[in-house]
């Protein structure tokens, strides 16, 4: 039986739970805290016929950011997610990409001693700039392709201010239900953001 949609919410700062019961028998809920500087979102979806709970997602967003240091981010954030044990690299993220607008040509991102490299681009242009893991997107063009399971994405908020969104979800190869953060990007990225919301 299908349900309908429904959000609950607080705010200073803002606090919203999603529940969408609308797709039969995966049922998809999510918590969101927010503040003008800030937001950090946790998916996770419960599927009524199984009785299962999965990890969907979590996702982020930083406003407000200088381009070098919301470039600065993306690039740590980058490294991070290949080497904080959130993913079996080769099974569920694959090669790291990158392309400059929405339309762009995708680029392997290259590391060394384990630290992705800046990518070349152009710094005259004012398009968004996308990071994203490889594996279902990209090397599978025979499989209908998929959201990538980890990415980030710059996008221009005004002139001089940059928003950084991220994206990780739980890969269709995982053979774990629920999907933590790692020690090491609840550090780099739970912890900052939620300082950033309650301005601590």
């Amino acid at each position: 039986m299908a349900y309908g949609r429904a959000v609950f919410h607080t705010s200073c700062p803002l606090r919203r739970v999603e529940a969408d019961l609308s797709q039969w028998p995966d049922y998809r809920y999510a918590f969101t805290i927010e503040s003008p500087a800030a937001r950090f979102t946790q998916s996770i979806r419960v599927n009524d016929h199984a009785d299962s709970v999965h990890t969907d997602s979590f996702s982020a967003e930083v406003r407000g950011v200088k381009f070098e240091n919301a470039w600065q981010l993306a690039l740590g954030l980058s490294t991070a997610i290949y080497t904080s044990g959130q993913y079996d690299v080769d099974d569920e993220l694959g090669r790291w990409r990158f392309r400059q607008g929405e339309l762009g040509d995708w680029t392997e991102v290259s590391r060394k001693k384990g630290r992705f490299l800046a990518p070349t681009f152009d710094p005259d242009s004012h398009a968004q700039f996308t990071f994203a893991s490889s594996c279902m997107v990209f090397e599978k063009p025979s499989v209908e392709p998929r959201r990538p399971v980890a990415s980030i994405t710059l996008k221009p908020a005004s002139l001089r201010r940059w928003a950084v969104e991220i994206h990780l979800g739980r890969s269709a190869q995982s053979e774990r239900r629920l999907m933590p953060l790692s020690w090491r990007m609840k550090r780099l990225l739970w912890n900052p953001i939620f300082d950033r919301i309650f301005e601590r």
